[in-house]
């Protein structure tokens, strides 16, 4: 067997010995060294998810240390801020009786904030600007540490992902069977060629559509709206805060940004 297949075998051991182990105690800490360094980011993902859900191991706190930062950014988009302490353990490695430097990791919307407090209005500008690659890159399930892609066009992309969304829905909403939807378009209450079960169906499909058309109409223009403005201020502040330029930045304008982006996570679903 390869290292990978070897890990989860021994991951599977190590977990079932920990809930059918005869000793009890009080202390249930489960912690976890790179443990899933060989294995592939799939693999990885289904482990984790195991380790962070299952209910067998709910009481159990963890501590799950890697080297690998995509790993970690992920791993942090999927659990709760709130519930979970993230941290940084750096180390001068030319200095070998020196103590790791332990700092709490923060992302790049906060870094953001704490610059515009301090007047760094570059520096929260780009910092700003990662955060909606962010954003838009977990929205679209692309990787967080992947290739380089400019911000316009993730923009592109989320909109389409959107419409796409949007699309699959409707059509949903008519995968009926063999309704006469034709109907829809008149009283289909008063028409005798329809049987009382059809007009039930009808009636419930009509029922659907309507809620749909408002609730997904609403939720699209405000999304669409969002990521507009999201163009409007990389183009005016994001851009020029990752470039040498002497355009000034304005606060109100990043607390603007700061805004929007705060508002596409809800809009995005999407996991700070």
């Amino acid at each position: 067997m390869n290292e990978a297949a070897l890990t989860r075998i021994a991951i599977s051991i190590r977990l079932g010995a920990l809930l059918t182990r005869l000793a009890q105690s009080d202390w249930k800490i489960l912690v976890l060294d790179d443990m899933l360094i060989s294995l592939d980011m799939s693999n990885r993902m289904i482990i984790s998810k195991i380790i962070l859900e299952d209910t067998d191991l709910a009481d159990f706190q963890k501590i799950i240390l890697t080297h690998d930062r995509g790993f970690f950014n992920i791993l942090k988009s999927k659990t709760d801020a709130t519930e979970w302490e993230y941290l940084e353990f750096c180390k001068d490695e030319k200095k070998i009786d020196s103590k790791p430097n332990v700092k709490i990791n923060k992302t790049e919307l906060e870094k953001a904030k704490e610059f515009l407090e301090h007047s760094e209005f570059d520096v929260c500008a780009n910092y700003l600007r990662k955060e909606a690659e962010k954003i838009l890159k977990q929205y679209l399930n692309k990787e967080l540490n992947g290739e380089f892609e400019a911000l316009s066009n993730l923009i592109n992309q989320a909109k389409n992902q959107v419409e796409s969304e949007r699309l699959t829905r409707f059509n949903k909403l008519f995968q009926k069977g063999t309704l006469p939807l034709e109907k829809l378009l008149g009283d289909f209450e008063s028409d005798a060629t329809l049987i009382p079960v059809e007009k039930g169906q009808l009636r419930t499909l009509k029922t659907h559509l309507i809620n749909f058309l408002i609730s997904q109409s609403q939720q699209e223009i405000k999304i669409s709206e969002k990521l507009d403005e999201l163009k409007s201020i990389k183009d005016r502040i994001l851009n020029p805060g990752s470039h040498n330029t002497s355009m000034p930045y304005y606060e109100q304008e990043l607390k603007d940004a700061i805004q929007i982006i705060e508002q596409l996570y809800a809009l995005l679903n999407v996991a700070p």
